[in-house]
């Protein structure tokens, strides 16, 4: 009943995925009204979720500044699919009954997760990124993401990150930049920041001034 309330989950049930692929479609779809994308994407207060990769790109573009990938397509296919290649190994039934308990509770799990991605920004501007890696990763909300959180970090977080230090170095020889990525790949032996410091380069925090 649920997938036939909705055109796009209408949709997504004709494609026969897995329950773990569908589980993503089901969250984007009870949270779409929350996103304002629209063609000529313009976030205003009247925006109450903004997707932080479109509004850095859509200033980027107004501003006529060049938008560079860190991750190319096939670098990320690979890590895609090696994360899909993972879930093959839940048995259809678990993938189900996943899939169905967020369906049963997903007012509690998605306001559990609001409160925690509260807490994880009050920690990010305050510059405590160890706690933003401890309070993100360690703490899944779903058993789901428990099932799953260690899989996710490995490949999309310290995977990537040994893709994107590779070309950081070359970006920044050229000229100053401004390189957008998830608080997550900051933190850590393979985060960002620990990874540039070894290289050699001095690692700072912008420190925030009041507007007068």
């Amino acid at each position: 009943s649920l997938l036939l309330s909705d055109k796009f989950l209408t949709y997504k049930k004709q494609l026969n995925l897995r329950p773990s692929s569908l589980l993503s479609s089901i969250k984007f779809s009870y949270n779409v009204t929350r996103i304002k994308v629209t063609k000529g994407y313009n976030p205003g207060s009247d925006t109450i979720f903004v997707i932080l990769d479109y509004y850095l790109q859509y200033k980027a573009k107004k501003r006529g500044i060049n938008i560079v990938a860190l991750d190319s397509e096939e670098e990320f296919k690979k890590i895609y699919d090696s994360f899909c290649s993972g879930l093959s190994q839940l048995s259809y039934r678990a993938e189900a009954g996943y899939l169905m308990d967020y369906v049963e509770n997903h007012s509690a799990i998605d306001s559990t997760r609001k409160a925690k991605l509260s807490t994880v920004l009050s920690a990010y501007l305050k510059q405590d990124i160890p706690q933003v890696d401890d309070l993100y990763f360690n703490n899944p909300i779903s058993s789901f993401e428990k099932n799953i959180s260690e899989k996710w970090n490995n490949l999309f977080v310290d995977e990537r990150n040994t893709y994107w230090i590779k070309k950081i170095p070359n970006l920044i020889a050229e000229k100053s930049c401004f390189i957008a990525v998830g608080a997550g790949n900051l933190a850590g032996e393979e985060g960002l920041i620990n990874q540039l410091r070894e290289l050699g380069y001095t690692v700072a925090p912008i420190q925030k001034t009041e507007k007068k």
